[in-house]
C-alpha cells in the first residue's frame, strides 16, 4: 500500500486528504509492525475511509456512500469488541445519517432492508444489546456486499 501511496501521491492529491492519508498509512504500519489486530483493524478502517475521500473524485458518490455505510459497519464492530456502548450508539447515528444521503440511489426494496436493518441496530444500540449490534451490523454488511460493485 505504501508503494502504491507514493505513485499516487506523485500526481495531483488535495494537500488536506494527503496529509492524512500519509498520516494514517504510518499508523496503519506502525499497528501491523506492533502485531496489534484491534489496532490494526481500526488503522485500516481510517485508511479506507480516506481512500473513499480520494475515490469520490472519480467514482459515483452513491457507490461511494454504500462503501462508507459498510465501512461504519465495520467500525461498529470495532467498538462492540472494544466493550464501548456509546461509541456503538455513535456509529449507528453515523449509519442512519449516510443513509439518509443515498435513500434516493437505491430502489424501494432495497430502502426497506437498510431501513430495517438500521432500525435493529437503533435498538440494539439503544439497549446497549452489543451482541444485538453486532448481529445487525453483520447482517447489515451481508446486505451491502451484494450492493456495491467490486472494484
Amino acid at each position: 500500500m505504501s508503494a502504491a501511496w507514493d505513485a499516487y501521491r506523485a500526481g495531483d492529491v488535495p494537500p488536506m486528504i494527503e496529509a492524512r492519508l500519509a498520516d494514517a498509512l504510518v499508523e496503519l504500519a506502525g499497528a501491523v509492525d506492533a502485531r496489534s489486530p484491534a489496532e490494526t483493524l481500526q488503522a485500516a478502517i481510517n485508511v479506507a475511509q480516506l481512500s473513499f475521500d480520494l475515490r469520490l473524485r472519480y467514482d459515483p458518490p452513491a457507490e461511494i456512500e454504500l462503501a462508507r455505510l459498510d465501512l461504519w459497519a465495520a467500525q461498529l464492530l470495532v467498538d462492540a469488541a472494544a466493550d464501548a456502548p456509546g461509541a456503538v450508539t455513535s456509529d449507528v447515528t453515523t449509519l442512519e445519517i449516510v443513509r439518509d444521503r443515498i435513500a434516493h440511489t437505491v430502489d424501494a426494496a432495497t430502502a426497506e432492508q437498510l431501513d430495517a436493518r438500521l432500525g435493529d441496530l437503533r435498538t440494539a444500540a439503544d439497549g446497549e444489546d452489543l451482541d444485538a449490534a453486532v448481529d445487525a451490523a453483520t447482517q447489515l454488511r451481508d446486505l451491502l456486499a451484494t450492493l456495491i460493485p467490486a472494484g
